[in-house]
C-alpha cells in the first residue's frame, strides 16, 4: 500500500519492537494517515526508536466479546488447599516462564507449597519440564498444553495468581482477561505490561533486574529476545533483563500471607478490567480514530 500511493493506518500491536531500524520503516510511518498504538509503552517505543512525524495515538487492548457476558467474579481466600499459581501463553524464552518455576521452588524450601499451573505450547515445553524435574518440584508444575480460546476463561477461573515474567511484553492481554474472572496479577514492569493493572490494587509490577547472562545461567535462553525493551520507569529504550525469581517469590508470599488483601485484589480486578478494558468501549474508540483519519486523508506525494 506504501508503494501504491493508497491511504493507510498502521496499528501497532508490538511487532515493531523486533524490527531493525531502517530508513524504509521511518518513510512507512511517516506515510501513514494514522498511527494507533495498543499500549503508550508502545506508542514511546515507536517515538523513541523511529520518531515519526505521523501523530501516534493509543488505544488499549480489550477483554474478547465473549468476556463481557461472563458474570461477576471476586475469588474467596483458598485456606484448605494450595494455592493454584499460573502463567499462559506460548512457551517461548521471552515470557520468561522459567522465573515462575524458580520461584516456586524457592517458595517450597520456605514451606510454602503451591502448585504452578502451565497453559500454552512451545519450543521451551520440554525445558521447562526438565527444569522442573531437575528443581525437584515437577510434582507442584501442571502442563495443561494448549488451551481453545473458549477455554481460556475457565483456566484464569481456576487460578488464583496469575503471573506475568516476560523479559518483552507490548501490552500483555492475558492480565485483563485473568483479572476480569477475578484473578489478582504479577507482572515484570516492563513494556506495556503495568499498564493492564492498577499498583496494588488488582495486582503488582516487578521491576526486572536480573541480567540476560544470569538468566541463562538459571538455563535460560537468548533465542528470540530483543535487542530493547522500554522502560516505564526510565522512559527510555533498555537492554532487557529477566525478573529476579526471588522478588517474584517474595511477593507471591506477600499476597499469600494477606487473606483480606487477596480478596480485596480480586474484587479489584474485575471491577476495574470490566470498566477499563470494555471490548464495546474499545470497538467505538477504535471506529472514532479510523473516522477522524478518513476524513482527512491525504494521499502520497
Amino acid at each position: 500500500m506504501y508503494e501504491l500511493s493508497v491511504p493507510y493506518i498502521h496499528y501497532e500491536h508490538g511487532n515493531i519492537n523486533s524490527i531493525p531500524f531502517e530508513q524504509i520503516k521511518l518513510d512507512y510511518l511517516n506515510s501513514a494517515q494514522l498511527i494507533v498504538a495498543n499500549s503508550y509503552a508502545t506508542s514511546r517505543h515507536i517515538a523513541l526508536r523511529f520518531n515519526p512525524s505521523t501523530p501516534i495515538n493509543i488505544s488499549l487492548n480489550a477483554l474478547p466479546a465473549n468476556f463481557d457476558k461472563q458474570d461477576s467474579i471476586t475469588k474467596t481466600f483458598p485456606s484448605e488447599r494450595p494455592f493454584r499459581i499460573g502463567v499462559c501463553g506460548r512457551l517461548v524464552a521471552v515470557k520468561g516462564f522459567a522465573i515462575a518455576i524458580y520461584a516456586i521452588k524457592l517458595l517450597k524450601e520456605r514451606g510454602q507449597i503451591l502448585n504452578l499451573h502451565i497453559a500454552g505450547t512451545g519450543p521451551q515445553e520440554k525445558y521447562l519440564y526438565n527444569l522442573s524435574s531437575r528443581l525437584g518440584i515437577q510434582d507442584q508444575v501442571i502442563f495443561h498444553g494448549l488451551i481453545n480460546p473458549e477455554e481460556t476463561n475457565l483456566f484464569y477461573k481456576y487460578l488464583d495468581i496469575l503471573i506475568v515474567p516476560s523479559i518483552r511484553e507490548s501490552f500483555g492481554k492475558v492480565c485483563i482477561e485473568a483479572q476480569y474472572m477475578g484473578c489478582p496479577v504479577i507482572v515484570s514492569r516492563v513494556d506495556g505490561v503495568p499498564e493492564t493493572i492498577l499498583e496494588g490494587e488488582t495486582g503488582y509490577s516487578i521491576p526486572p533486574t536480573l541480567d540476560i547472562a544470569e538468566y541463562i545461567e538459571m538455563g535460560g535462553t537468548a533465542d528470540g529476545l530483543p535487542d530493547l525493551v522500554y522502560s516505564p520507569d526510565e522512559d527510555s529504550l533498555v537492554s532487557p533483563k529477566a525478573l529476579n525469581p526471588e522478588h517474584l517469590a517474595e511477593k507471591i508470599m506477600f499476597i499469600m500471607q494477606n487473606p483480606e488483601l487477596y480478596e480485596k485484589l480480586s474484587q479489584n480486578a474485575h471491577n476495574t478490567a470490566k470498566e477499563r478494558f470494555s471490548h464495546e468501549k474499545h470497538v467505538k474508540e477504535l471506529w472514532k480514530l479510523f473516522e477522524e483519519a478518513m476524513k482527512s486523508t491525504r494521499h502520497h506525494p
